[in-house]
């Protein structure tokens, strides 16, 4: 093996166990709320600091996931690091405290604001790991709580939280939700092999996804309140159209992995029209 196919092989692991996309993206939300709020333009090292404390904590509440889930991973996911031993489950956890530790550390640095929340929500995380899968409708609340959450974590004081930056957080939780329902539709095999209690195995996969669906219409339907509420340039509102658009077919498709996709795309398209509106 070659030094870079050697580099590569110990280092995509990590980036999986940590699942970098994901952080990336908890830190860019984090900059969206600080933009909206005015606090990227007002405090920016402090609104910066608040999106690294995000990325931090998704790390650490992935790995110590991973570390809960490896059970279940060795029937839906085999190919993740720890039950594909890339990772150990002790070094898997040794990165969820530093990355925690780092979150709270940085989120001090931020504004007692983010102090506050970042406690709360890497204790959420922890609680997550160990429980979700005994935690049935509550599992995706509490995940549709902490994406919408890195929004007004952006914002580094509750004061700056105006109808956008709301708006936003609550989109963005109920369009996570709609999201974790699906995926516990598809991990139903693992789950039910492993004893879990997730939404679907309690009330069956066609009634959890109505509640996943209504949880994306009413996203849809808030996302146009601050457009009512303040006129904005019309190109974020076409832009806005399309991502709702998106959101919406993912209700009319009936593979659980493409109406994820579809949930991820359609999010990111309504991101962006909010972004264009308040710039």
């Amino acid at each position: 093996m070659t030094g870079r196919a050697s580099l590569r092989a110990s280092v995509v692991p990590w980036l999986s166990l940590m699942r970098a996309h994901a952080a990336v993206a908890a830190a860019l939300l984090a900059v969206l709320g600080a933009h909206l709020s005015g606090a990227l333009r007002d405090v920016g090292a402090a609104a910066l600091l608040a999106a690294a404390a995000a990325g931090l904590a998704t790390i650490g509440g992935n790995a110590l996931n991973d570390v809960h889930d490896a059970a279940i991973d060795r029937i839906n996911r085999p190919d993740r690091p720890i039950p594909s031993g890339a990772i150990s489950p002790a070094g898997a956890g040794r990165l969820a405290v530093a990355a925690f530790a780092a979150a709270v550390a940085t989120a001090a640095l931020a504004s007692p604001w983010c102090l506050a929340v970042a406690l709360v929500n890497c204790a959420l995380l922890a609680l997550y790991a160990v429980r979700s899968k005994r935690l049935g409708f509550g599992k995706g609340l509490v995940v549709a709580y902490l994406v919408a959450s890195t929004v007004l974590f952006g914002a580094l004081d509750p004061a700056r939280i105006e109808v956008g930056t709301a708006c936003l957080a609550l989109c963005a939780g109920l369009a996570t939700l709609a999201r974790e329902l699906v995926k516990d539709i598809e991990d139903m095999a693992g789950d039910r092999a492993a004893g879990a209690a997730t939404l679907p195995l309690r009330i069956g996969p066609r009634k959890a996804r109505r509640i996943a669906d209504l949880a994306l219409l009413a996203a849809v339907a808030i996302s146009f309140v601050p457009w009512l509420v303040r006129p904005a340039p019309l190109p974020s509102l076409l832009v806005l159209l399309l991502g709702g658009a998106v959101l919406g077919l993912s209700t009319r498709v009936g593979d659980a992995a493409r109406a994820q996709r579809l949930v991820m795309v359609g999010s990111l398209v309504a991101g962006m029209a909010y972004l264009l509106a308040a710039a």
